[in-house]
């Protein structure tokens, strides 16, 4: 059996399951990137809901001492994983492994949900009925926004741009890919069920059960339990045929995760472990930052 979850080409795996929403700037400077986020966030908040002064340095503070927390607690998590990758440099990754890497990192990212829940709580709770019609239509836009996104092109032109997008992240990684690696990518990217209509009906249903507990202005343990429910317990209120397609599409990526690694050069295997290297070290210095 290869070499579980130790191996490097799982890094593959995690790097590509958990891609950085800040994009190159985090490729390029992680520490900079973690500590531009926490005003970056606040910012988008704002862009939901026309905060008050008070609201916004309300915000301003529990959005600093969730960072902190995570600071503490989480990224010495993620450095650790990291460090487990380079254990030992196995040839590929099984699906399985891929799989493990993918729930260990799922776990990482319900744990932060779990700490800044009751902080969302408190924060949705405050919102007057202005706010929360500001925030509805807001969410409108969105669905609008994500239905005609999904919908521009042909789908061959989507998966181009689904390929595009995922080569962006690995070749960042681990350097150019050759023609057969990106035809493997593609052929993921061919295989990817868009499912319009049952994720735009995912993101109303979350959608439609917090404006409710807004509105209906339920206590802060309902609310830290229905927030609970509808990011973490998912599969308490999804679709079934949802879930069973999420699960297919995971499979394919897991599948193709498996293959790409197996085909990876020396070359590319090199640059995988100077990359990830460097992470750490950035994990490193922003642990050690006050």
């Amino acid at each position: 059996m290869k070499r579980a979850i130790r191996s490097v080409a799982t890094i593959l795996a995690c790097l590509l399951l958990c891609a950085c929403s800040l994009g190159k700037l985090a490729y390029s400077n992680p520490a900079f990137a973690y500590k531009e986020a926490p005003p970056a966030l606040a910012w988008m908040v704002g862009d939901y809901v026309d905060l008050s002064g008070q609201q916004k340095d309300w915000l301003h503070d529990r959005v600093n001492a969730a960072f902190a927390w995570h600071k503490t607690k989480e990224l010495p998590l993620y450095e650790q994983f990291c460090e487990r990758m380079l254990v030992a440099a196995a040839d590929g990754i099984s699906i399985e492994e891929a799989r493990t890497a993918n729930t260990e990192l799922r776990g990482y990212y319900n744990q932060t949900l779990d700490h800044v829940i009751p902080d969302v709580a408190d924060l949705l709770r405050g919102l007057d009925a202005e706010q929360a019609a500001r925030l509805e239509e807001r969410f409108a836009k969105d669905n609008q926004k994500m239905v005609r996104e999904a919908t521009a092109g042909s789908v061959e032109d989507r998966a181009a741009a689904r390929a595009k997008k995922y080569l962006g992240h690995l070749e960042e990684f681990v350097g150019p890919l050759d023609s057969a690696q990106r035809a493997i990518v593609l052929r993921h990217a061919r295989n990817y069920d868009e499912a319009t209509p049952m994720r735009l009906a995912d993101r109303q249903h979350r959608q439609v059960e917090t404006l409710r507990m807004i509105r209906s202005h339920v206590s802060r343990d309902e609310m830290i339990v229905g927030l609970h429910r509808l990011l973490v317990d998912t599969p308490s209120w999804r679709n079934p045929e949802y879930r069973r397609l999420l699960a297919a599409r995971d499979e394919d990526l897991f599948a193709m995760i498996s293959e790409l690694s197996a085909s990876l050069s020396a070359e590319q295997r090199t640059h995988l472990q100077t990359r990830v290297r460097g992470f750490i070290r950035d994990m490193q210095t922003i642990s050690a930052q006050r």
